[in-house]
């Protein structure tokens, strides 16, 4: 009967301990994306950001944007991205490289616009930067600036002003 008490009380502290782990592992499964975070920054005449962070895309203007022609460049704005959106943008960020680019890439020109990309995915951070966005920039790069503007659904897409 002692034999019994003893192998009951140890299989249940064994359950118990297994619960315990189980729900810890889904509470750092849950937190991983609570830290997930892109920031696209911008050069030329946009200097401005967009940043994704968790299900949220804002796009925040430059503090010097004077730009008449367009306006909505000048307007602080956020937008809400589903849970499968958000999962397959960094699933294509991941499967297209971009952990394994270079942290900067020079342009012999000097006419550049350069793009700046930070990402923050399940504890692995990485910026990189192009000097110039049209020429020797990393295609990952245009990718995760083109999409971050989709989803944020305002067509705020790069302007290429003459000259």
């Amino acid at each position: 009967m002692k034999n019994r008490s003893i192998c009951l009380l140890l299989i249940l502290a064994v359950f118990s301990i297994s619960c315990k782990e189980n729900k810890e592992a889904q509470r750092v499964e849950h937190s991983d994306h609570s830290v997930s975070k892109i920031i696209v920054e911008r050069g030329a005449f946009h200097n401005d950001t967009f940043v994704l962070q968790d299900s949220i895309v804002e796009f925040v203007p430059s503090d010097n944007a004077i730009i008449e022609e367009f306006p909505q460049y000048t307007v602080a704005s956020q937008t809400r991205i589903s849970q499968k959106e958000h999962d397959m943008l960094f699933k294509q960020i991941i499967d297209k490289g971009f952990f394994e680019l270079r942290d900067a890439y020079k342009s012999p020109t000097s006419d550049n616009s350069f793009l700046k990309v930070t990402v923050d995915y399940k504890g692995r951070k990485k910026s990189v930067q192009s000097e110039d966005f049209k020429r020797n920039c990393p295609e990952v790069l245009k990718f995760i600036e083109n999409e971050i503007v989709r989803l944020h659904g305002k067509n705020l897409k790069r302007q290429l002003l003459p000259g």
